[in-house]
């Protein structure tokens, strides 16, 4: 009766420690595949320099998806979003909701930032988007996975924000 108590008071916990060890998948693919795989999985990709790349939406927000493969081997996905907007802190508002999605299915980030180049708007949360557009200000979320690192990044070269969320291989 103890052992039969036991092992049903441990059942959630071993799923739960199964589910964290479980690899990392896209769309059905995987670290290592080849790029013949990859483009047999995902319609409509177009060959770049540097990679495979499509426009997709995610979570309502325009997106450029990225895929790199070296040595014929998936080793890294990006998303640059390309929404463009007028007030700069609806780009804030954008990566919180991207965030937002990848801690209910990630948890809580290993990293969650704001990295400040120039604390001169810091006082003013209104002005955040100013701040990141001028390169003051940068807002970085990692998570790592048993395989991955996910790195949502939302930072400025002083003339244009850019939104980017990327999965690497931590083989790679």
């Amino acid at each position: 009766m103890k052992r039969t108590l036991l092992i049903f008071l441990l059942l959630p916990f071993l799923s739960f420690c199964q589910t964290e060890n479980k690899s990392f998948t896209f769309q059905g693919l995987n670290w290592g595949d080849t790029e013949t795989k990859v483009k047999s999985t995902i319609e409509d990709l177009e060959t770049a320099s540097n990679g495979l790349t499509k426009t997709t939406v995610i979570n309502n927000l325009n997106a450029e998806l990225l895929l790199q493969v070296n040595n014929d081997a998936l080793e890294r996905i990006s998303y640059t979003f390309t929404e463009q907007h007028g007030n700069e802190n609806v780009y804030i508002e954008d990566l919180k909701k991207v965030k937002d999605l990848l801690t209910k299915r990630y948890g809580t980030p290993a990293v969650d930032e704001l990295k400040w180049n120039n604390d001169l708007l810091k006082n003013d949360e209104s002005r955040y988007g100013m701040a990141v557009s001028s390169g003051h200000l940068e807002y970085i979320a990692t998570w790592s996975l048993p395989d991955t690192y996910i790195i949502l990044n939302l930072a400025s070269d002083q003339s244009k924000i850019t939104h980017t969320l990327v999965y690497k291989s931590i083989k790679n």
